[in-house]
């Protein structure tokens, strides 16, 4: 029952478009809030009187998506609807929240282990797929069927792996090309 909903949320390079402009547009704002002097490009604070509950609500975000992930329903148009259509809004509303608030899990985010682990978000984001039917192909030709736990997190391993890699090597390529043109 969940197939379906599984390919439009996660295969459909058209639905997988719609996420990646959404969160181009976001970012857009994001560095515009950055690049202010006053700090508060979108009076975040005056409009909405997040500061003092900023932390709450970012739990609150993720728990919500959490339970959006989980949540599964025997009408397939329940299902379609709380997979693919709710989590648009949801995640460009978490990503101007983190963007704009000053929580304890936005300052979190803005620690070294997190800035390198999202410097590595669109190359990791590019291999992860591959990596996981292939880990999960080679695993069960040599040892049978992996706990999820386990096969995840050998997938996650081998793509952070990868993606640094790619990172670094497309790091020195484009400083080798900078110094060519000077």
């Amino acid at each position: 029952m969940r197939e379906h909903s599984w390919w439009i949320t996660y295969e459909s390079p058209y639905f997988r478009a719609g996420d990646f402009w959404i969160g181009i547009l976001v970012g857009v704002h994001w560095a515009d809030k950055r690049n202010d002097t006053s700090g508060d490009v979108f009076n975040y604070r005056e409009t909405l009187r997040l500061e003092c509950c900023a932390g709450l609500i970012e739990v609150g975000l993720m728990v919500l998506s959490v339970a959006l992930i989980m949540y599964e329903s025997e009408n397939q148009a329940v299902d379609q609807f709380a997979n693919d259509i709710l989590f648009l809004p949801l995640s460009a509303f978490i990503v101007y929240v983190f963007a704009s608030a000053k929580g304890f899990v936005s300052h979190l985010l803005e620690k070294g282990a997190m800035q390198w682990l999202g410097n590595l978000s669109p190359y990791a984001f590019l291999i992860h797929v591959p990596v996981i039917n292939y880990v999960h192909a080679i695993a069960k030709r040599t040892v049978g069927t992996l706990p999820i736990v386990v096969w995840g997190g050998i997938s996650l391993m081998i793509t952070l792996g990868l993606a640094s890699a790619y990172a670094n090597l497309t790091k020195k390529q484009t400083t080798e090309r900078s110094a060519c043109m000077k």
